[in-house]
């Protein structure tokens, strides 16, 4: 006698997850919204002569007039420590970053931006975000401040804090 065969189990269909944006998996559509803003970003920063997106992040970080280890640099950027020195060794080849001393460290050298680094740095900000505007323009404003508040919120755990608050 055969043995009855066991209900199939209900489950997503994997073409739903990539093709039908209310059953999407979240982790797939989020890692495919980074990536065509980091392809977006990459051929600003490829236009402006840096390798990409990392570049123009180190940089504009470098520039804020905040001195940060390279260590700590690599913690606040989300780059590996190897990445980050390549990255900085570049920008460095370029004239667009120079290592100072740490005066508490002798030590430690802090990647810093030169001018020509800084007015590179604010060029490309410009471009970026004229760039991820366009590219974002079919998505109301009060969607995207909303967006930006959620990713916030899933990054750090919390709600990003009520600036009217």
């Amino acid at each position: 006698m055969p043995v009855p065969a066991e209900p199939r189990r209900a489950t997503v269909k994997p073409c739903r997850m990539i093709d039908d944006p209310a059953t999407a998996d979240l982790t797939w559509l989020m890692r495919r919204a980074v990536a065509a803003l980091t392809d977006l970003s990459d051929r600003v920063c490829r236009e402006w002569g840096l390798a990409d997106h990392r570049d123009w992040l180190v940089l504009a970080t470098v520039g804020d007039g905040e001195r940060r280890t390279q260590y700590e640099l690599s913690q606040a950027l989300c780059i590996d420590k190897s990445t980050l020195m390549a990255i900085v060794d570049r920008l460095e080849r370029q004239g667009l970053v120079v290592r100072e001393l740490s005066p508490t460290d002798r030590r430690v050298r802090l990647p810093v931006a030169t001018e020509r680094g800084m007015d590179l740095a604010d060029v490309v900000t410009r471009a970026r975000e004229e760039a991820v505007a366009e590219h974002l323009s079919v998505v109301p404003e009060a969607d995207q401040t909303a967006l930006r508040r959620t990713l916030w919120t899933v990054m750090t755990g919390r709600p990003p804090e009520d600036p009217a608050a």
